[in-house]
């Protein structure tokens, strides 16, 4: 009897456990709305002075835990401050145009299905807040106002709509469109660009921005880097409608400038219509060398998935677009990608190559083929050598320019074959086009550091001066090396940096699995030639 006993309780608590509560009293359906400052939120760091926290609560009822009345409609608009007795009803009907849908799901806890929004806000004025249990084509049933006027600088803003048409097999697969575009009184916009997150290079983006949020550091940081995005072309570019076509989900950023020379950057996500599967496709290649090394290499290609490929993709790479690095090739995949059938095919190539699988889902794999110029390294490297140092080839006269851990820069930022070698300087410091005027390694909180944390990022800032006014991309680079002078982690910046500006990045250097023996600072014109348009600037940990 006792044990039957405790069947039936151990049972009664995993029901307890799993479905939602029933209540003893009716809880009616509410919209409230929180004012909250960035400090408050816990960010040391922050990009908005305020956030805005809407919650749309169904409620709940006595007659089942499934509220019969649930939010169906949700949204938000922005207007210049009200005075505090306006009819919100005739507000929303009047400026309807600017209204912003939310788009987020209804989710149970708390004991009610609720609806929890964050806007993070960048001007003053009545943020009004809408909700509809019932029909939608009426007036909101639920409607709050929040009045901020303690901007003391207003910052441009806008909002990010996406359209995602659901088939993968296009070449675009979704549309954005900038919609709202504000700015403070008095203020017209300059000029924003949209761009797709993940192709911006490893660690330039910066994440410990100053705290105090209206000041010229933090306007000088963001103009240089849309200006440095922009100029790399990873711009996405609208089409005649001032539509933006897009090729791939993910986070994507607007950055927006006013006439005053204030930034915003409004960052959203395109994600996925559903998110039911999530496992990404399987790639299979095999590639047939020629015997003639006139002839291209062959490589056939295969995709499996679960539930079917929607495309599949190529794009040429040289090592001098991909690193070899924990950054992953998914970050470098890019525009000029060429179509595969979604049956698989065979690539004629002497170029090394990224393939991307996409299946009917949205999710995406990515594989790298080096062939042709760029072969695996070996122990023995040649002619033939990757620029790129690798943690097998020691470089010679003939390998690969870049600097090692073990070789002494000469006169040029050029390394020296050998660490022994005597040094052979090509020119003069002062006609080099750039100078890097400072290194150090700093906490994520913008703390300066000694040494490397042991198994935790951190920052590798460097500043930079272009001395000749000569228009040209350039790269600006921080390699890792551990203590044999073998490459651990490479990042760039590539740019037409503008001359007699004091440049600052900031690269986000990864948790690395073997110890840090020093970290070098250079700039070239391209992987290719490596041409050092600068001395190199080292730190070493040894």
């Amino acid at each position: 009897m006792k044990k039957f006993i405790g069947l039936i309780l151990a049972a009664l608590m995993i029901f307890a456990a799993s479905a939602p509560l029933a209540f003893a009293e009716d809880v009616a359906p509410s919209l409230s709305v929180t004012v909250r400052h960035g400090s408050s939120l816990g960010y040391v760091y922050t990009m908005h002075p305020f956030t805005l926290q809407a919650v749309f609560d169904s409620g709940t009822q006595t007659s089942g835990a499934y509220p019969a009345d649930r939010f169906i409609k949700a949204s938000w608009l922005r207007v210049e401050e009200l005075e505090s007795g306006a009819d919100l009803n005739q507000v929303y009907a009047d400026n309807k145009e600017k209204e912003n849908l939310i788009t987020k799901q209804s989710e149970w806890y708390g004991g009610s299905y609720k609806i929890r929004f964050d806007l993070d806000i960048c001007l003053n004025g009545t943020y009004i807040f809408c909700g509809w249990i019932s029909d939608t084509s009426g007036a909101p049933q639920f409607i709050k106002r929040v009045d901020i006027n303690e901007i003391e600088t207003e910052r441009p803003m806008a909002d990010i709509e996406f359209k995602n048409f659901g088939d993968y097999s296009k070449d675009t697969i979704a549309s954005a469109s900038i919609r709202n575009m504000e700015c403070g009184k008095g203020k017209t916009i300059k000029r924003y660009a949209l761009v797709k997150d993940y192709l911006l290079p490893p660690g330039s983006w910066p994440e410990s921005l100053p705290p105090d949020y209206c000041n010229a550091q933090y306007d000088d940081m963001i103009s240089k880097l849309m200006d440095s995005f922009i100029n790399s072309g990873l711009e996405v570019k609208p089409d005649e409608n001032g539509a933006y076509n897009l090729k791939y989900t993910g986070s994507y950023k607007l950055f927006i400038e006013d006439s005053e020379g204030k930034y915003t950057v409004v960052t959203k996500e395109l994600s996925k219509p559903s998110q039911v599967d999530t496992k990404p496709p399987e790639i299979d290649f095999d590639v047939t060398i020629p015997a003639s090394e006139n002839e291209p290499s062959e490589i056939k290609v295969t995709a499996a998935d679960n539930i079917g490929i929607a495309r599949i993709d190529y794009a040429d790479v040289e090592l001098k677009q991909i690193g070899r690095s924990d950054n992953g090739t998914d970050e470098f995949f890019l525009t000029e990608r060429k179509p595969i059938s979604a049956s698989g095919g065979t690539i004629k190539t002497d170029r090394s190559i990224v393939i991307c699988a996409v299946d009917t889902s949205g999710n995406a794999s990515y594989e790298r083929v080096d062939i042709g110029n760029e072969p695996e390294p070996t122990n023995e490297p040649d002619e033939t050598s990757s620029p790129i140092p690798t943690a097998t080839a020691a470089p010679d006269v003939t390998s690969s320019p870049m600097p090692s851990a073990t070789a002494e820069p000469d006169a040029s930022g050029a390394p020296s074959p050998s660490a022994t070698a005597e040094p052979q300087p090509t020119d003069k410091p002062e006609d080099h086009p750039y100078e890097i005027g400072g290194l150090s390694i700093l906490t994520q909180a913008g703390e300066k550091l000694e040494a490397p944390p042991e198994n935790g990022s951190f920052e590798a800032e460097v500043t930079l001066k272009k001395l000749k006014a000569e228009s040209s991309k350039d790269y600006i680079f921080v390699a890792v090396y551990n203590e044999e002078g073998i490459l651990l982690n490479i990042d760039y910046v590539r740019a037409d940096f503008a001359p007699d500006y004091d440049y600052s990045f900031g690269f986000n250097i990864p948790p690395q699995t073997r110890k840090i023996g020093s970290i070098k600072a250079f700039v070239w014109s391209d992987f290719s030639s490596a041409e050092p348009l600068s001395e190199t600037k080292e730190i070493s940990f040894k």
